[in-house]
């Protein structure tokens, strides 16, 4: 069949032009509108075109918003299908700055190193060899053999041991819970174009991204990276290597975790943060010669506290055992104390203090 002398095959090809040109378009365009963000407070590095055009590419103006909230659920790698092959794990939690409040995020790494078969280097890579020796030169140190014999031979043993094991898979799990579905959204778009892919290719990438049924209010799959939001809840999974295919399960599980919950109103979401107080007065310096502030924390039922975080004035001190270090500072000065409840939910209490010098 022919429509005006063009085949139907034409159309396709034309349809198909049409399609890249339109997400070229929305790389070099300068006419559109760009993203600005209303609730994540970007850093100077904030790249506002970048952004844009994966916003567009994704439509990320028309995302749908809810107006209920969720709380973190609990990772652990027994969700994995294999979580035995897991040799290593280390969990994290940070803060991200919104618009009036911070919101926690948690981040799980798991690893998979096994031993290598193959049989340990006798000697150091050429160009490695090379380099250390330049070094020795520049250092002055070629003039006694056997301090050199020594140094080379402990790069060696150094060298034998990263050899030692390899690194077999790993499976990156983080999880924001952020303020309200709009700044979940944000956070999500921020991350995906947070990397070092040229600006067309991410756009591309994106926009043809395999959007998996049933995951989240809005999600993107590229291979082993999965990213989705369920009304305040971001959640990005990266997996590699023996753990390639847990990434799509893995985000399936969490989602149906966070389906399973309660909805929360958003006074009800503040209700269950930590309660956070720094004393007004500091205590005396005890044996260690060191003064401190007394600070308490009190967590609704059922919560527990995972992280808690104290700065001078934007430094990081020790915060233990109800006690925040204050070293040997004098004068006016801020103290800050940053808790987070494995529900991922944050609180922040601020005080300034006045010791006399």
């Amino acid at each position: 069949m022919r429509t005006n002398g063009i085949t139907p095959k034409w159309l396709a090809v034309i349809f198909l032009g049409l399609t890249v040109c339109g997400i070229t378009f929305g790389v070099e365009s300068g006419n559109e509108l760009p993203v600005r963000f209303q609730e994540l407070v970007t850093t100077p590095s904030f790249d506002e075109s970048r952004v844009s055009a994966v916003g567009r590419a994704i439509n990320f103006q028309t995302w749908p918003k809810a107006n209920i909230w969720r709380v973190a659920p609990r990772i652990d790698k027994s969700f994995l299908s294999n979580p035995e092959l897991v040799t290593r794990e280390n969990i994290s939690y940070y803060t991200v700055p919104f618009q009036g409040s911070v919101a926690a995020v948690g981040e799980w790494s798991w690893r998979r190193r096994v031993q290598n078969e193959e049989p340990l280097p006798t000697e150091l890579p050429p160009e490695r060899k090379q380099k250390l020796m330049a070094f020795l030169s520049r250092e002055g140190k070629l003039d006694d053999p056997n301090f050199v014999e020594e140094f080379l031979n402990r790069k060696l043993e150094s060298y034998r041991r990263s050899k030692k094991y390899y690194l077999d898979g790993t499976i990156d799990v983080r999880v924001c819970l952020a303020p309200n579905s709009l700044a979940a959204q944000e956070y999500l778009l921020s991350s995906l174009t947070t990397n070092s892919m040229m600006t067309k290719g991410l756009v591309r990438m994106y926009a043809t991204a395999k959007q998996p049924e049933g995951l989240g209010t809005i999600s993107f799959s590229t291979g082993s990276r999965v990213s989705f939001v369920r009304d305040n809840i971001c959640v990005r999974i990266r997996a590699k290597g023996c753990f390639a295919n847990e990434a799509l399960p893995l985000a399936h599980k969490i989602d149906a975790m966070l389906l399973a919950q309660p909805t929360l109103t958003y006074q009800e979401l503040l209700a269950r943060r930590p309660s956070v107080t720094i004393a007004a007065n500091v205590d005396e310096a005890g044996m260690n010669g060191r003064r401190t502030v007394s600070y308490d924390i009190s967590v609704p039922p059922g919560q527990e506290i995972v992280s808690v975080r104290a700065s001078i004035d934007g430094q990081s001190t020790t915060a233990k055992d109800g006690k925040i270090t204050l070293a040997d500072k004098s004068g006016t000065f801020g103290v800050k104390l940053t808790v987070i409840t494995n529900e991922l939910l944050a609180t922040t209490f601020e005080r300034e203090l006045i010791i006399d010098e």
